[in-house]
């Protein structure tokens, strides 16, 4: 114990007089005189970390080292270094000037500590590379693991180009040096990419018109002199003229309207970090020499589907699921839809409904040829003879030519089967319209929830496109705890098959996600392959009742759900059109009864009357006719004997009122049921949105740690793989809650006969204030 207390007290005073005795260091910055914003930031951002990790070991000073220009004769980068280590007080050289690290590699020797932390592509560039390290004295330098050939592969996954023009600020290809740019068209033929290399002037029509009639793609490199707004017309240009751009130099140049890069944003405060690192082992003793070169960076491809579209490129479905889509919008062209636009439309154009309202209208017809059958019956008949001679027509009995006109009329005065028929119709009609208002609702129903289903769709599809993005970065992972020696090939064989799982996974889901938007088009009579776009939904919607929120904070109790469920199954039975086709096939029963009764006992009773005249005739001898005649009756019909069939009418009469009397009952507690089911579902989806929401940040929080674990070799990759499962299933969960809620919604206002994007304004606040009367 003694002992222990002494090394500790010993280790203490050591410390302290380290810390005491702070070693002083002097760094040397060279920088730009005519940097930009954007680089101005990189280097102070260099200098800020440098200071903040050594100012607790050393005495940190800086020197700073302005440049004008490194390519000059009297004041290049190479001259410049030489001065920088004869100065005594500089113990490191730190550059932070981009352009000075194209030649700063190209030294011979190194006398001081040297730090490159730009170094944008050393392969290229020609700096010295061994195992990792530079393997020369005092020389430690970052660079990206930027193989070109490899960069142009991944940017022929998105357009196939053979013939490419690179471009770039004039100075900056001047600086890299031909050996350099013939090294890089080297590498491109590695990837059957004929490449020539253009300096950029700044005119963009000069430019295009140094192209050759081949070139079928550009690719950007660094343009430090042009502003983004000048960088985004050229690249407009490009596409204006159906050349594809390439950025080489981040995703920056993308988001100003490139087709693609492979090339990720550079995250400077790791590169910065990086660096302070790296001077402080140098200072601890470590060899310059010895410490790892290679910045590592995840490349990723990022897609404008607006510049896609605009040059008619249709990457396939695996590129697509493996890039970072920006524009996502314009990957599908047409219309843009929401539920209430959905609702309406659905109304206007599906073709059942359409099939429904001219069944109506042939059923109006029936009633009005049932009623016209009520009506008198008035007919004018104008009639001419010839006979032959014959012994009537030479006796005069018979005219041999005549005319004669005749006016008939006839009315039912009373007939119960006309009558009948007329009730019958008249019912049949009444039905039709709420056979047709039935229709209505169950295709706005099915439109409304095939758009959610492609929402669900939509966002199936997004998580598995994220399932396999993480899984890729897994087996990324995965490889680099492999290199490592931490874990053997069985984690990367894993990797390697959850990868292809995933890709399956977002296929499938792509297939199910067309699928349903084929479904909706077919609902609303479009083209079946139309494109469209959809909003996002969410219960604030306006048009919903559900968004007023005092009719949420009013269904907080099981006493306030009951209430206001009873309102709904009262609702629901008032409006719906499948009672009140039942009520009128009732009514027309009833009326068929009635009528088999009456026919024991009622005749029919029919006027008619006629009225005919000769206008002209030809007769031989004889007596003239009578030039006119009339004729009144009155005539009535019973039946006294049919073989018994009137009573077996009307006992089936009776029998088919009863029939329909227990299928309105059967029918008014089905409604009940399904009211009062869906009420209770929708009421605990509703609750369940923030539920999700919590879940999901719980799992999420686990994966985090779970992924930290692995990296570190402290978690298996079966313990990874099933907290990653849960974090999908979550975030599909979380995100589909809002979609599951609004489709038992929409099922509930379909079971209550009415939705509430068909009502006014001033309906809509009359129904929550009944609502908010009702339960309390």
């Amino acid at each position: 114990m003694y002992w222990l207390m002494r090394t500790f007290a010993l280790v203490t005073l050591c410390t302290l007089c380290q810390m005491m005795m702070a070693q002083s260091v002097t760094v040397g910055v060279i920088e730009n005189t005519l940097q930009n914003e954007s680089e101005a930031n990189i280097n102070q951002l260099l200098v800020d970390e440098v200071g903040e990790l050594l100012e607790e070991e050393f005495e940190v000073s800086f020197k700073r080292f302005p440049i004008a220009d490194p390519m000059s004769a009297s004041e290049g980068i190479l001259s410049f270094l030489d001065r920088l280590y004869a100065d005594p007080e500089v113990d490191i050289v730190l550059v932070t000037d981009t352009l000075s690290h194209i030649l700063a590699g190209q030294k011979s020797e190194y006398l001081k500590p040297t730090f490159l932390p730009l170094v944008f592509n050393g392969s290229i560039l020609g700096y010295p590379l061994a195992d990792g390290v530079s393997g020369v004295k005092n020389l430690s330098y970052l660079t990206f693991n930027f193989v070109f050939d490899d960069e142009l592969r991944e940017l022929q996954k998105v357009y196939p180009f053979k013939n490419a023009v690179f471009i770039s600020d004039a100075t900056v290809l001047q600086r890299i040096g031909e050996p350099a740019l013939e090294s890089a068209r080297m590498q491109a033929l590695e990837a059957g990419v004929q490449l020539t290399i253009v300096p950029y002037q700044g005119d963009h029509m000069a430019l295009l018109e140094s192209f050759a009639d081949n070139v079928d793609a550009v690719a950007v490199g660094a343009l430090p002199h042009v502003s983004s707004f000048d960088q985004a017309a050229l690249v407009g240009k490009l596409t204006e003229q159906g050349i594809p751009s390439f950025s080489i130099a981040g995703e920056a140049l993308v988001r100003l309207g490139a087709l693609a890069t492979n090339s990720p944003d550079t995250d400077w405060t790791r590169i910065a970090r990086r660096t302070a690192l790296n001077i402080q082992e140098v200072l601890l003793g470590a060899p310059a020499s010895e410490i790892p070169v290679v910045f590592e960076t995840e490349s990723k491809l990022m897609i404008n589907a607006e510049v896609a579209r605009k040059l008619s490129i249709s990457p396939s479905f695996d590129v697509l699921a493996q890039s970072v889509v920006i524009n996502k919008e314009f990957l599908s062209q047409g219309r843009r839809y929401s539920m209430a636009q959905v609702a309406r439309e659905a109304l206007d154009a599906n073709l059942s409904i359409v099939i429904q309202k001219l069944r109506t209208e042939q059923v109006l017809k029936d009633k009005e040829i049932a009623r016209g059958n009520l009506l008198p019956t008035v007919s004018a008949s104008l009639s001419h003879d010839r006979r032959d001679e014959s012994a009537s027509t030479l006796a005069g009995n018979v005219a041999k030519n005549s005319t004669d006109a005749e006016l008939s009329f006839s009315m039912p005065i009373f007939d119960e089967s006309l009558w009948t028929d007329f009730a019958v119709q008249k019912y049949s009609h009444l039905s039709e319209k709420e056979a047709l208002r039935e229709t209505e609702l169950d295709i706005v129903e099915s439109a409304i929830l095939s758009y959610l289903n492609v929402l669900v769709s939509k966002t199936t599809l997004q998580q598995e496109e994220s399932n396999l993005s993480i899984t890729a970065d897994n087996l990324r992972l995965a490889e680099n705890r492999v290199s490592a020696g931490t874990a053997d090939a069985s984690d990367l064989f894993r990797w390697q098959s959850e990868l292809a799982i995933a890709k399956q996974g977002v296929l499938s889901a792509r297939s199910d996600f067309e699928q349903d938007k084929q479904s909706l088009n077919s609902i609303l009579n479009r083209p079946i392959d139309e494109q469209f776009e959809t909003t996002e939904e969410t219960l604030s919607n306006p048009a919903l009742l559900i968004s007023d929120q005092r009719i949420l904070s009013r269904i907080d109790n099981p006493l306030s759900l009951q209430s206001f469920t009873g309102l709904l199954v009262a609702k629901g039975i008032d409006q719906s059109p499948e009672l009140k086709q039942i009520e009128y096939t009732i009514s027309i029963n009833e009326r068929l009864r009635k009528s088999s009764l009456r026919d024991f006992w009622i005749p029919d009773l029919s006027l008619y009357a006629s009225l005919t005249s000769t206008l002209d005739e030809d007769r031989t001898g004889g007596i003239p006719r009578e030039s006119s005649d009339w004729l009144v009756g009155i005539e009535a019909s019973i039946p006294i004997f049919e073989g018994g069939t009137r009573v077996s009418e009307y006992r089936q009469n009776v029998l088919a009122v009863r029939e329909s009397e227990a299928q309105y009952s059967d029918t008014k507690n089905d409604i009940e049921e399904n009211v009062r089911n869906l009420a209770e579902s929708a009421h605990a989806s509703y609750l369940s949105i923030q539920l999700s929401k919590d879940a999901e940040e719980a799992i999420q929080k686990n994966y985090d740690l779970v992924s930290d674990s692995y990296a570190q070799g402290t978690a298996s990759i079966l313990d990874l793989l099933d907290s990653q499962e849960a974090l999908f299933d979550a975030r599909e969960s979380a995100l589909n809650a809002v979609y599951s809620f609004l489709i038992e919604l929409m099922q509930l206002q379909r079971a209550s006969g009415e939705f509430d994007f068909f009502l006014s304004p001033e309906e809509r606040i009359q129904m929550s204030n009944s609502i908010l009367s009702t339960v309390r």
